[in-house]
């Protein structure tokens, strides 16, 4: 029979690399309004941490490898006004019109450093999560 399958239970948190740390903390707590939190006091390179929920977001201060098709998908109650915050805050928005999801909404931007970031919310038809 072998080991029982263990099941993922939760997200513990998402590593991006990132070039410069004052644009992404623009970003990441200013644009999208993520809260920053300490970082423990052996990890000694840049970057920085921010909560998502229940979740963390690692940034750590470094080149990204090339012709990487990773992104960070984030869900929000209201994807609209998140859009104009965004584009407010400088960043573009690209609405994601091709392969629409049943009951979301969806737009694609990026991180000062590149890195692709969707975020998902309910078009008002149905509840989506």
């Amino acid at each position: 029979m072998g080991a029982p399958k263990l099941q993922i239970q939760t997200l513990d948190h998402i590593s991006l690399n990132i070039m410069d740390l004052a644009e992404a903390r623009k970003f990441y707590g200013d644009a999208l309004g993520l809260e920053e939190v300490d970082r423990p006091e052996k990890i000694t390179s840049p970057g920085a941490w921010f909560r998502i929920g229940g979740f963390m977001l690692h940034l750590n201060v470094g080149p990204r490898a090339e012709g990487s098709g990773s992104h960070l998908a984030l869900w929000t109650e209201d994807v609209y006004a998140l859009a104009k915050a965004v584009e407010a805050a400088g960043f573009a928005v690209q609405w994601e019109r091709k392969k629409k999801i049943p009951g979301v909404d969806r737009f694609f931007t990026g991180d000062p450093s590149g890195n692709r970031i969707e975020i998902k919310g309910s078009d008002g038809t149905v509840w989506a999560a």
